[in-house]
C-alpha cells in the first residue's frame, strides 16, 4: 500500500502509554477499513512504549520521536502537519476503537462538508470490560446548545477533515486537559458543522493514571472547564442547558475553593457569584433532584462532570 495515497490518518499521541498501547494499537489495525496510515508520535517516552510500537510489522504505522517533550496539545499539532490523509481519525493511546469504526465514519463524512464527526462510546475498565456508556447528542444544533456543558464529542472518536483542523490553528497549548473541548468551540465560531453517529464505535478507558485524576490535573481541568464556560455560553438555546449551565457554573467555583490555595480570591467569586441567583437555584436544583430521586438530572450532565459526581448521585 502507498501511504501517500491513504485517505486517513490515525493519529495518536503516546506518553509512557506502555499499559495499554499494545491494545490501542491492534483495535486500529484490525479496522474492516484498510487504506490508511496510523501516525504514532512518542513525546520522549520513558518506559517501553517506543519498544511495543517497534513490535508491530505493519508498513501502515510510521512512527515519529520528538526530540524533547512537548506536551499533547503541541504533539497533536504536529501530527496534524505530518498528516498524508485527507482525514484525520484521533485515538488515545489507552484507548480502544472497534472494528467498524472508520468505515462508518468514512461512510457518514463522504457525504458532508466541513464537518466534525464523533461517536457514541463505551467506558472500559482496564482488563477492557464494558462498565458503562457515554451518549453524547446526534445533531449539530443539539450539540451547540450543549457545548457550554463540556465536550460534547469523546476524543478518541474524532473523525474530521485534515485542512478543517489546519484551518482552526490546531489544538491550544494554553490548554493541557481540555484543549478538545476549546477547539470544538472554535469550530462553532467558524461554522463548521457537528454531528455524533448514535453507535458504540470506540472504548473510553477508565484509570487511576489518567492526567485528570490526580489533584494537580484536578485542579488544571476546572480552572480549563471554568474558562471554557465562559466562551461557550452563547451558543446555548434551550432553557434546559441554559439552567445547567448556571448550575454547573456555580459547582466548578465552589470546586476552586477545595482545589485553589488563593481561597481569598476564589471566596470572592463565590461571593459574587451568590448576587447571581440563578446560579444558585440552579445548581441546588441539580442537587436536590439527584438526592431526593436517585435518578439521573434532565438537565443534561455532560460525561467529563458526570463522574465527578458519580460517588455522590445515582446515575441509574
Amino acid at each position: 500500500m502507498n501511504l501517500d495515497n491513504s485517505i486517513i490518518t490515525v493519529l495518536m499521541p503516546v506518553y509512557n502509554g506502555e499499559s495499554y498501547l499494545q491494545e490501542a494499537i491492534e483495535s486500529i489495525l484490525s479496522q474492516t477499513f484498510t487504506n490508511f496510515e496510523f501516525l504514532i508520535i512518542d513525546d520522549c517516552s520513558k518506559d517501553n512504549s517506543i519498544n511495543i510500537i517497534n513490535s508491530f510489522n505493519d508498513k501502515r504505522i510510521k512512527l515519529v520521536i520528538n526530540k524533547k517533550n512537548i506536551g499533547q496539545s503541541r504533539t497533536m499539532n504536529l501530527g496534524l502537519m505530518r498528516a498524508k490523509g485527507k482525514y484525520i481519525a484521533r485515538i488515545d493511546q489507552d484507548d480502544v476503537s472497534y472494528n467498524n469504526r472508520l468505515e462508518s465514519q468514512i461512510n457518514v463524512i463522504s457525504g458532508l462538508n466541513k464537518t466534525i464527526i464523533g461517536t457514541w462510546a463505551y467506558t472500559i475498565d482496564i482488563e477492557s470490560n464494558i462498565i458503562g456508556s457515554i451518549i453524547h447528542p446526534i445533531d449539530n444544533d443539539s450539540i451547540l446548545d450543549s457545548l457550554s456543558l463540556g465536550s460534547p464529542f469523546t476524543h478518541s472518536s474524532i473523525f474530521a477533515e485534515k485542512k478543517d483542523l489546519i484551518l482552526l490553528g490546531g489544538y491550544s497549548e494554553k490548554f493541557k486537559i481540555a484543549m478538545d473541548w476549546d477547539l470544538w468551540i472554535k469550530a462553532a465560531s467558524k461554522n463548521i458543522q457537528f454531528c455524533n453517529i448514535p453507535e458504540y464505535l470506540v472504548g473510553l478507558r477508565q484509570h487511576s493514571n489518567q492526567a485528570s485524576k490526580d489533584n494537580k490535573g484536578k485542579k488544571t481541568l476546572n480552572s480549563e472547564t471554568l474558562k471554557l464556560f465562559k466562551k461557550s455560553k452563547k451558543y446555548i438555546k434551550s432553557k434546559k442547558n441554559l439552567n445547567a449551565f448556571y448550575g454547573w457554573s456555580y459547582y466548578h467555583q465552589i470546586i476552586n475553593i477545595r482545589l485553589n490555595s488563593n481561597i481569598v480570591i476564589t471566596l470572592t467569586k463565590i461571593i459574587f457569584s451568590l448576587l447571581k441567583p440563578k446560579y444558585l437555584i440552579n445548581f441546588l436544583k441539580l442537587v436536590f433532584y439527584h438526592k431526593l430521586t436517585s435518578k439521573p438530572s434532565n438537565l443534561y450532565t455532560p460525561p467529563i462532570l458526570k463522574k465527578i459526581y458519580s460517588s455522590s448521585f445515582s446515575s441509574k
